[in-house]
């Protein structure tokens, strides 16, 4: 049976889409999706990991998602669909799984990562992480294992504490980091009584890419700690893409890298549209948030070069990293760290953390008291 690999943004039955942000295997430009990733589900209103069934394509013990794979969503009606122009196909038999490539279309060597492996049905690694807690409900802390492209801890591990309050909007113009100077909604709001405005754009983004609204952003300002919004004056929600792309393309030697979002205590942070998705889920603005104040607090404290070092130094001595982002610099190093730590900090997954990264999560006990 010919089946496509279902890529980012592709729908599903339920009126949901599929977000594919780990693999290094790319379909015209669109990650493929990998069992383990998530899509989101109209009827149970969140995001839920998809079973990928593709065993001729793995990457890091993780099988592609095919058409019709199911999303582990609790109404059990929500399966993936692939979207228009799909350019890679396995075609199975009883003795193996047989990568077809579209004529036109990218093909797979040249993208893949020295992690990524096409592989005979016979020698796939596996289903990793597992689509099913077992039998006692175990809390799944695979987000920690650092074979992930980026931290996004379980949506309630995320916990939104703080009083934030959004006064309604006034129309003004502002600088946007993405764009320049525009018309804008001014939102003014509060987290925990400190102000913090926030930017919304009367321009739109173009077709086929989407940015979050005001009600998601204050909604994750809830889940920020004091540490990392007390340097917060303004978060934008910015209609184009970030100037400074091309630059980190090449830096990264990914020339399809974009940023979700960015960051500094002079610009506050700044969000970009994100290609393919329409509607976002909580969970991933919590968590791109987090990382992103993460930056803002870095920022303030290693004005003393010796917390630098100290930070260089707990990196050095856990030998891994908790993401692959992570490992870009010492910089993202902090930000997705932050992520995990207070993602992790009194749930079942955080004693899994210190024993993962002992040295990252002593120096963060030390800053945050």
């Amino acid at each position: 049976m010919r089946r496509a690999a279902v890529r980012h943004g592709d729908p599903t039955t339920t009126r949901g889409f599929v977000m594919a942000y780990s693999s290094t295997f790319h379909d015209d430009g669109r990650k493929i999706a990998l069992s383990g990733d998530e899509a989101t589900c109209g009827n149970c209103k969140g995001a839920f990991k998809i079973y990928g069934t593709g065993k001729g394509i793995s990457e890091k013990g993780r099988d592609a998602v095919l058409d019709g794979d199911p999303v582990l969503c609790p109404c059990g009606k929500n399966r993936v669909i692939v979207g228009d122009n799909p350019g890679i196909f396995l075609t199975t038999n009883e003795e193996s799984a047989i990568v077809r490539v579209a004529a036109g279309s990218f093909g797979i060597a040249p993208t893949l990562a020295p992690s990524a492996r096409v592989v005979d049905a016979d020698d796939s690694e596996g289903t990793y992480p597992a689509p099913v807690s077992d039998a006692k409900g175990k809390t799944d802390c695979s987000y920690l294992d650092g074979s992930t492209a980026r931290i996004d801890a379980p949506a309630d591990f995320y916990k939104h504490v703080n009083s934030v309050v959004v006064r309604p909007g006034q129309q003004t113009t502002f600088d946007f980091p993405g764009g320049g100077p525009g018309v804008a909604t001014e939102y003014a709001a509060t987290v925990n009584g400190r102000p913090v405005n926030i930017y919304v754009p009367a321009q739109a983004p173009k077709q086929g890419y989407g940015v979050p609204g005001q009600q998601e952003i204050a909604k994750a300002l809830e889940a920020v700690p004091p540490q990392q919004y007390k340097d917060l004056k303004r978060v934008s929600i910015n209609p184009v893409a970030n100037l400074q792309d091309a630059i980190w393309q090449r830096k990264y030697n990914d020339p399809e890298f974009s940023s979700g979002a960015t960051a500094s205590i002079d610009q506050g942070v700044a969000f970009y549209p994100w290609k393919g998705v329409s509607t976002f889920p909580q969970r991933y603005i919590d968590s791109t948030m987090l990382h992103e104040t993460g930056h803002l607090w870095s920022e303030g404290l290693w004005s003393d070069p010796e917390k630098k070092r100290e930070w260089q130094d707990a990196v050095a001595s856990d030998r891994q990293a908790p993401s692959q982002y992570a490992q870009k610099n010492v910089t993202e190093d902090f930000a997705e760290s932050a992520n995990m730590y207070w993602s992790s900090k009194g749930t079942p997954c955080e004693t899994e953390g210190r024993d993962r990264y002992p040295a990252r999560f002593t120096y963060f006990d030390k800053i945050s008291r």
